[in-house]
């Protein structure tokens, strides 16, 4: 599937000699590729060769890496030509998905992709710069988050990783990765946890009184623990008795004792 305006994707395509059916290695500066959007006119993609995948292995396939502009379509064309005499590729039709999946149970702030600073079968190292050149933090967000290797060792895997150790170093989930990655892994994360915990994570949830509205997800969890599990005492608070006509009538004051009792009466 190709997500909608996105950089880092690509398509597989499949060369193949059209007497024996059999794929055509060696082939590559030999085709170039074309693309039309939504029924408009037809461009070259930017990359205009695509690179084979493995001679030995996987003969004839190649990849075509996808500019993000080539991804903004509903319905994109894709077609190949190959110089060579006697070798076809047959054209692909790609229907695009509108949903950013990178935002999946994340934000914006959180997407990223680009290429891996290194990688093994048990970790992953992201590089301090996405592809837009933004900074990518090292502050283990990306920590339980799914990410696609779309080109290079690894490609077309689905990693699952684990906690950060700093130096946005990330582990590796057992059996998410077959084929090691390393610095030549083009990738895209695909979601986060993103609970927006800062540094401290939930640590900072303790028994103190809020003395204002929650504003964050640590504040919010302290206030939901306060309330549901952990009560404690609060400070009295004064409640106001007014008539129809506005006046004041009494003074009332609320306490809460940490058990669940609460004590309304009138002040003195």
């Amino acid at each position: 599937m190709i997500y909608r305006n996105q950089a880092g994707q690509g398509i597989f395509l499949y060369a193949y000699t059209i007497a024996t059916g059999l794929g055509k290695s060696g082939d590559a500066a030999n085709i170039t590729g074309y693309n039309a959007h939504d029924g408009g006119a037809v461009d070259v993609f930017d990359t205009a060769n695509p690179s084979e995948v493995s001679a030995a292995n996987m003969p004839g396939t190649y990849w075509q890496p996808l500019a993000q502009a080539e991804t903004d379509g509903g319905a994109i064309a894709a077609h190949w030509k190959s110089v060579t005499a006697g070798v076809a590729i047959d054209p692909v039709q790609i229907l695009t998905a509108g949903v950013d999946v990178r935002y999946v149970g994340g934000s914006p702030s959180f997407a990223t992709d680009g290429t891996l600073a290194a990688g093994s079968a048990s970790t992953v190292t992201f590089p301090a710069t996405d592809s837009a050149g933004n900074a990518i933090p090292d502050d283990g967000r990306y920590a339980y988050a799914l990410v696609q290797i779309v080109e290079g060792a690894g490609s077309g895997q689905f990693v699952s990783l684990g906690a950060s150790s700093g130096s946005r170093v990330y582990a590796v989930v057992p059996g998410t990765m077959p084929v090691p990655c390393n610095n030549t892994s083009k990738f895209v994360v695909l979601g986060t946890t993103n609970a927006n915990v800062t540094p401290g994570g939930l640590n900072l949830i303790t028994n103190a009184e809020l003395t204002a509205a929650p504003t964050n997800f640590p504040q919010k969890l302290m206030w939901l623990y306060q309330r549901l599990a952990g009560r404690v005492s609060k400070s009295p608070s004064n409640i106001l008795v007014k008539t129809a006509a506005g006046a004041t009538a009494t003074t009332q004051t609320t306490t809460d004792d940490g058990a669940g009792n609460q004590t309304q009466g009138i002040v003195t």
